[in-house]
């Protein structure tokens, strides 16, 4: 692949404060040659258009790499790649559904093909890029919305917003064989059109329709085989069980079975069914869980030697995880013990 790559925060038009929800109706066209063309490779910029010229602003200090671009892109869609390919990503979280024409997305290194009816979920500050194929017009629905509206709503003791961009969520494909999330985009894009007598509750009740039907989907995602893992990735994980606590980086575990980074990444995510970072992040709390059960150790010893930084991180992970911070756990599990161990309590075997 010979596109160059460069990255662009875009400042999303505000959101009115009181109802943080917006649905553009929009022919789709490549990223803005005169944008892109201001911009150094791999530099990442703020801009914001308002309809007229866009406001260039360098911000330094932040880079990015070629990860963002896939190995390869589908042979069909070579002939519409620009010379030039301009990633961007917002603070607000996006639902694009495609209503007409064929759009090619590119997000963490993977290619996404679109037709009518798919719908594409980004999350805040997810770098991505789309080419249209020209042959034809293409058209797409847009909504768009701030990350804390739904922070209210929990799943799991996370809120859903969290639960959404978190770990291999940060985007997502919805095949228009799944067309009650594209309905619903519908749905929100009319109502916002009209704006009829509670049509602010009507597009609230559907977008909390469609994260529902999101999440409940994802939870019942079937977890990747073992048995369909190749050796190179089931020595990643022995790798990173033993050194777990040290926090080992992904260039770190990449150099320690001879791959680059990039093609581990891949790998690891494809075979296991998640990322790197997140797989060990489970491989932390499980082992905190076990320390909390087992051991008298401080919280903050606990944290360390399975492999957190910080307390503070620990903490929100932990909670992510389980829904209850871990002091709170340590405390249920020694009321259990007590519970276990207290003379009028018959043991399993008596009560057979």
């Amino acid at each position: 692949m010979t596109s160059k790559c460069k990255l662009f925060y875009q400042i999303d038009p505000p959101l009115s404060a009181d109802f943080p929800i917006r649905a553009v109706i929009k022919e789709a066209i490549g990223q803005r040659r005169e944008i892109i063309e201001q911009v150094q490779d791999y530099g990442q910029v703020t801009y914001h258009s308002d309809g007229a010229l866009p406001f260039i602003k360098n911000v330094k200090g932040r880079t990015i790499d070629r990860t963002l671009l896939p190995d390869r892109i589908p042979d069909r869609w070579e002939t519409y790649m620009p010379d030039t390919l301009g990633f961007h990503m917002h603070e607000n979280l996006e639902l694009t559904l495609v209503t007409e024409g064929r759009m090619l997305y590119i997000a963490d290194g993977r290619c996404i093909e679109a037709g009518p009816g798919d719908v594409i979920f980004f999350g805040s500050y997810i770098p991505h890029a789309w080419i249209p194929d020209r042959s034809a017009p293409v058209n797409v629905a847009e909504i768009t919305f701030k990350a804390d509206i739904l922070e209210q709503y929990k799943v799991s003791g996370s809120p859903i917003t969290s639960r959404l961009t978190a770990g291999n969520l940060k985007y997502r494909h919805i095949p228009c064989e799944e067309g009650e999330i594209a309905n619903r985009i519908r749905s929100i894009a009319r109502e916002l059109a009209a704006r009829p007598f509670g049509y602010r509750f009507a597009v609230t009740l559907e977008l909390n329709l469609i994260l529902l039907a999101m999440l409940r989907q994802m939870g019942s995602l079937p977890e990747k085989s073992e048995a369909g893992q190749s050796q190179l990735i089931r020595t990643v994980r022995d790798y990173i069980a033993v050194h777990l606590a040290e926090n080992p980086g992904l260039s770190e575990i990449a150099g320690a079975v001879y791959v680059t980074p990039h093609h581990l990444s891949y790998l690891f995510k494809k075979q296991v069914g998640i990322g790197i970072a997140d797989y060990m992040n489970q491989q932390k709390i499980l082992r905190t869980a076990e320390l909390l059960a087992d051991s008298e150790l401080s919280i903050l010893d606990i944290a360390l030697r399975s492999g957190f930084t910080s307390k503070s991180n620990f903490y929100r992970v932990f909670k992510e995880y389980y829904g209850i911070t871990p002091q709170q756990m340590r405390d249920a599990l020694t009321d259990q013990k007590l519970s276990e161990q207290r003379p009028d309590n018959p043991s399993t075997e008596e009560s057979l």
